[in-house]
């Protein structure tokens, strides 16, 4: 069945509404205690009403199920039912359920109330925050973000984890697409209409000419009448991912039926054939995430994130709430940087596996920086470095190339260095101009197809004509030691000079006749050291952390929140301080030398421990939480909080139990981050034993 339209409120307080719309019976209407103002969005299933929270004094969404739906027993009791799981859900990114309607009926029918009865109108609805913003469709397509693939991944990413956060608590969005994701303002997403469409899944009602859900998005197990589960959410959040990295849906077709026999089939065209700005590592994890079979897709929605999470490192971004944020609150100014920020870690990249000995694996970074520029002087200075020939058996399992990559032809490139990121013209002298291809034809897509060809003859229009050369003058005859010459002369084997009676002598190289010791000049000249070559002052310097730090060397600031940053250091010793929130403080001494490669630091940070609190009714009840084998009183958390350790993660879950003799025990999974305090409010009732503290 068609969904509503998820609303839109933008910050001039304006509402999206259809035109020609005409009266509504419940404008200016009392549901409960929310006054009913206006619509702002409507589909095949509800309205949705701007609405006024009179005990709160706040503005709320009132969704409000289509009579033909709210008539009905059963559906209004599954709308009950779906608004009380997701009311359960806490999470920055859900969209927070308010309130709700089922059975009994809502409508005031009292006297007093008469005024605002709508006779015959049967509701069932449910109040929710009022998030004002754009939906992450619209929003993708006013920025188009699929010109920069991998913040499309971080909003995925950030979507994910409040999926995960959901299915841990046993709900199933089941209707996952871009229209029911929200861009709030601020640049914070919010996900929404959870089960919505499980309401009106029931035996006997239907619509003509209707789908359940979005068909685009559907996954194939749900279209053949499988049960909808966390896998099908999870397919659905990697068309999403397809759509907002390459500007396409996964699955098109002319008519329904063909569409869904397309998903159901798994015929959905390879993402790098869409987009050349999609990177081999995004295209192997969409080719997962949108596995026909559930069994081949990611176990949960978190292994999903912690896959997504590694591929954003690489791509040189930190899988992180705020910097998402500041982008999408400011997509102008902050997506040419994070273009920026891409293509160094790319680059930085393609020149460590270089590095290596790992080619292949280098053009496939280098293919994601030429897609945004052919000509990158950077890429390209890079692509000459790879000419010694490519190796097919190379890659390695899990860093090979996409199976979309077939061939890469390197001939005759100039080498040339790396440099910050400038435009520089090419070089008359250069080989050829190489240009990263991605084309397909027949199913086979050409990842990059670099061409160079070898022009000796060919300079410039307006180059000056070289200089004549004379020829090399012939070498004179061998002379016979002895001779007189009158002069030095040269010839293949040595030296010739004369000594003071004139006679030309024959001197090896290797072994030169000393001049005399009253020769203080010829003795000055031979003592005297040859020119130092300039000195390296500073050289390029790399750090790579797991997850992200903020940089300081020296006590200087380096970078800011990156887990790839380069910049100029000095030739010398340095001191780094690597800092994360969310892990232990790295200091780290290293020397820059002079010779060799541009040094890559490459560092992974140590979580910090969680820490957790729990307030209870009981203050000497025992808490303990699983795998940290500690167990302390509820009321000594609130003044020493408990730590829990998470080994080499960042964030877990864990089963938190709490108990206390003569009082039903508590057992909750609890999501701890690292280096913060979870706070866990637990209220213990008695289990009628007379054991129970009074």
């Amino acid at each position: 069945m068609v969904m509503a339209q998820t609303v839109e409120l933008h910050r001039d307080g304006g509402s999206v509404r259809q035109a020609g719309a005409g009266p509504d019976p419940l404008i200016g209407q009392h549901l409960l205690h929310y006054r009913v103002r206006e619509v702002i969005g409507q589909g095949g299933m509800s309205v949705v009403y701007l609405g006024h929270d009179e005990h709160l004094h706040r503005d709320v969404a009132i969704k409000v199920l289509h009579p033909f739906l709210a008539e009905k027993a059963e559906c209004r009791a599954r709308l009950a039912r779906e608004a009380r799981a997701v009311a359960r859900l806490e999470h920055p990114h859900i969209l927070k359920v308010f309130d709700y309607s089922g059975e009994p009926k809502t409508i005031d029918e009292t006297p007093e109330g008469a005024r605002d009865r709508v006779r015959g109108f049967a509701e069932g609805f449910i109040v929710a925050e009022l998030v004002r913003g754009l939906t992450l469709k619209h929003f993708a397509e006013r920025h188009q973000l699929w010109n920069c693939p991998e913040v499309g991944a971080l909003v995925v990413w950030q979507l994910g984890m409040a999926l995960e956060h959901a299915h841990q608590s046993g709900v199933v969005h089941r209707d996952i697409k871009p229209e029911n994701v929200m861009v709030r303002d601020d640049g914070w997403l919010k996900l929404m209409d959870f089960g919505i469409a499980h309401i009106a899944d029931q035996k006997g009602l239907t619509v003509t000419g209707t789908l359940l859900g979005s068909p685009a998005h559907m996954a194939p197990e749900v279209i053949d009448g499988s049960h909808a589960d966390e896998r099908s959410d999870l397919f659905s959040l990697g068309t999403v991912l397809y759509w907002l990295t390459t500007g396409t849906l996964p699955f098109e077709a002319p008519t329904p039926h063909a569409l869904l026999k397309q998903i159901v089939e798994g015929r959905s065209v390879p993402a790098q054939q869409k987009s050349a700005r999609i990177s081999d590592d995004l295209a192997r994890f969409l080719a997962r995430a949108m596995a026909t079979r559930p069994a081949d897709r990611f176990e949960s929605a978190g292994v999903f994130c912690a896959a997504l999470a590694e591929v954003l490192e690489r791509s040189g971004l930190a899988a992180s709430p705020e910097p998402l944020r500041n982008i999408l609150a400011d997509p102008e100014h902050a997506l040419p940087r994070v273009q920026l920020d891409v293509r160094r870690a790319f680059l930085a990249r393609a020149s460590a596996l270089l590095d290596e000995g790992a080619p292949v694996r280098a053009l496939g970074c280098l293919n994601r920086v030429l897609a945004d520029d052919a000509e990158d002087a950077d890429a390209q200075a890079l692509l000459a470095r790879a000419q010694g020939g490519i190796d097919e058996a190379e890659p390695a399992a899990d860093e090979a190339p996409s199976t979309a990559t077939t061939g890469v032809a390197l001939a005759g490139l100039a080498p040339h260095e790396v440099t910050e990121p400038t435009r520089r013209a090419p070089d008359s002298r250069r080989l050829a101009q190489q240009v990263g291809v991605i084309a397909a034809a027949a199913g086979l897509i050409v990842a990059a197809v670099v061409v160079a060809t070898r022009f000796d003859d060919v300079r410039p229009m307006d180059a000056k004509p070289a200089p004549a050369v004379d020829p090399p003058a012939p070498l004179p005859a061998p002379v016979d030691e002895g001779t007189s010459t009158g002069a030095p002369a040269a010839f293949a084997g040595g030296a010739l000079v004369t000594d003071d009676t004139g006679k030309v002598a024959k001197v090896d190289p290797a072994r030169p006749k000393p001049p005399k010791k009253d020769d203080a000049a010829a003795i000055a000249k031979l003592d005297t050291p040859p020119a130092p070559a300039p000195a390296v002052v500073e050289r390029m310097v790399t750090f790579r952390v797991a997850p992200w730090a903020n940089i300081t060397v020296d006590g200087k600031p380096f970078s800011a929140g990156k887990p790839v940053a380069t910049g100029l250091l000095a030739v010398g010793p340095h001191v780094a301080l690597l800092q994360n929130p969310s892990a232990k403080d790295k200091e780290l001494p290293f020397e820059v030398k002079a010779e060799g490669e541009p040094p890559v630091i490459t560092v992974k940070l140590e979580p910090r421990p969680a820490l957790l609190k729990v307030t209870c009714n009981v203050a000497d009840a025992s808490v303990s939480v699983a795998g940290t084998g500690g167990v302390v009183s509820a009321g000594q958390t609130l003044e020493r909080p408990l730590v829990v350790t998470l080994g080499e993660l960042s964030r877990a879950v864990r089963e938190v139990f709490v108990v206390k003799k003569g009082y039903r025990p508590k057992r909750q999974k609890v999501e701890f981050l690292a280096g913060e305090t979870a706070v866990l409010d637990v209220v213990l009732e008695p289990d009628g034993s007379d054991e129970a503290a009074p």
